[in-house]
């Protein structure tokens, strides 16, 4: 049986001809990538269990604290003031609502903010909140990137911002998030390392049953082409090609 590393490190050399072609086509995209993957995905199976555990908290601590604050509130009989108890009881009403609006990203983000704090290899960033990929490894010199233009028909590698941020660069790692199934759905193709973390909802919790790293290639994407123009093509893949790091 193959080991991620073994699994992902393949997928790069399938994905050679295609990160030869990638624009720039100058910059070594394979060799960059394979250092990615040398780095980061040793490190991702070791971190496994502990960004496992660390999402799950993060994720049921509203549940939890509510849990809490019930067993408290039933037991507190007359030691805790009855206008406190109604501040508390509003608040965490009021917090409900806020919790309610937060959309699926919030998980990516709270991965997102594991990484970058665990990660001792390097200086891994976050990107733009709409840019590809979402973590880049700073430590890693781009100098020689071409300045990102919006609209550009000229889809490749560039520097964006006033920190030259590098977007559209396959050797970054990419975050994905599945409820219950793996099923992503994206607006582009991407190339490049994809980190895909899997939960359900057990009850009222939640719970990551899998997390998972592919090197992507196009052809590995479905096109669904739009059908009017208001919509716009869309990108997505299942679980397929993806390794399990909770080995």
């Amino acid at each position: 049986m193959m080991t991620p590393l073994a699994t992902v490190l393949a997928q790069v050399e399938n994905a050679k001809a295609e990160l030869d072609n990638y624009p720039p086509v100058d910059f070594d995209w394979y060799s960059r990538c394979i250092k990615t993957v040398n780095t980061t995905v040793p490190w991702l199976v070791g971190v496994g269990p502990l960004l496992k555990q660390y999402v799950e908290e993060v994720l049921n601590s509203p549940t939890l604290v509510r849990d809490t604050w019930t067993k408290i509130r039933s037991t507190a009989n007359d030691s805790i003031p009855l206008g406190l108890i109604d501040i508390i009881d509003r608040e965490l009403d009021r917090e409900k609502v806020l919790l309610d609006q937060v959309g699926g990203d919030i998980v990516s983000k709270v991965v997102e903010q594991f990484l970058i704090e665990h990660f001792e290899e390097g200086c891994l960033e976050s990107n733009g909140k709409s840019d590809y990929p979402d973590l880049f490894l700073r430590s890693r010199s781009y100098e020689g990137l071409p300045k990102f233009t919006r609209g550009s028909k000229n889809y490749g590698a560039a520097l964006k911002g006033n920190r030259a941020r590098p977007v559209r660069v396959p050797d970054g790692l990419e975050i994905k998030t599945c409820r219950n199934r793996f099923a992503v759905d994206c607006h582009y193709p991407h190339t490049g390392l994809h980190l895909a973390v899997v939960f359900k909802e057990e009850k009222v919790l939640l719970e990551v049953t899998d997390i998972k790293i592919a090197f992507m290639r196009v052809s590995d994407y479905r096109i669904s082409k739009r059908s009017t123009k208001a919509t716009t093509d869309k990108a997505s893949f299942n679980g397929s090609n993806f390794v399990s790091v909770l080995v």
